[in-house]
């Protein structure tokens, strides 16, 4: 089984979309045309299993200038407000990085956990076409037994193009590297919770470029993963 839910607060709840099995998403999509062969291929079964759609809680459209930065057309926001949506990549010199703007840098986005050892990978939604799929997603992967954190949807925007996506719209893949197949159950953010979530997000300003198996240990050693492990079953 594996644990997920949203950041603390009503709006994040009430806007957050399940994320749905990649396979269900793509029959739906594919029904009657001739790439339902695609189903009939093991191979193509096995590389999806786990693998969820997760998508867009917001419309969004922002663009970007040399005096503003980036702004958001589709909804005016107070700056609390703005950061929980967009963030800049910021590099280890400390300079903001335009061209890879984040979205739902935390409160909008997801967090997971697994009671056992699970690598849960973050991949590029190449099966589907929005207005932005031209622009690589930023990926990668961490232990998500033994690392609490948000996902974000990061993109990289090399010309510094409009984005433009409509709720709904899948922004990423999750693959869950298990044998079994797994289950997604849905847990609420306490105060507890998000506050070791936050702790773990904000590491890097203290301790940068601390690699993941260190950060790993950390969080072990710490008790936090003990905690998170309580609070989150004392749920279920």
């Amino acid at each position: 089984m594996i644990y997920y839910s949203t950041w603390e607060g009503e709006t994040e709840n009430l806007v957050s979309l399940e994320p749905e099995p990649l396979l269900q998403n793509l029959k739906a999509l594919y029904k009657g045309t001739e790439q339902e062969e695609l189903f009939k291929c093991y191979s193509f079964a096995q590389e999806i299993k786990n693998t969820f759609v997760i998508k867009s809680p917001l419309y969004i459209s922002a663009s970007f200038n040399d005096q503003r930065g980036w702004t958001i057309k589709s909804v005016a926001l107070e700056q609390d407000n703005f950061d929980k949506v967009l963030n800049v990549t910021v590099n280890r010199d400390n300079k903001y990085v335009q061209s890879m703007p984040q979205f739902f840098p935390g409160n909008f986005g997801n967090l997971f956990y697994a009671t056992e050892d699970t690598n849960m990978q973050i991949l590029s939604p190449n099966f589907h076409t929005t207005k932005v799929s031209h622009m690589p997603v930023c990926t990668g992967t961490f232990n998500i037994h033994r690392w609490f954190r948000a996902t974000s949807y990061a993109l990289i925007n090399k010309n510094l193009e409009d984005i433009v996506f409509n709720r709904g719209d899948p922004l990423y893949y999750v693959k869950f590297h298990r044998e079994e197949n797994v289950q997604l159950k849905r847990f609420y953010m306490t105060p507890k919770i998000q506050k070791i979530a936050k702790s773990n997000m904000d590491v890097k300003n203290f301790l940068p470029r601390t690699p993941l198996v260190k950060l790993y240990e950390m969080f072990v050693n710490s008790g936090n993963q003990k905690r998170i492990h309580k609070e989150i079953l004392k749920q279920v």
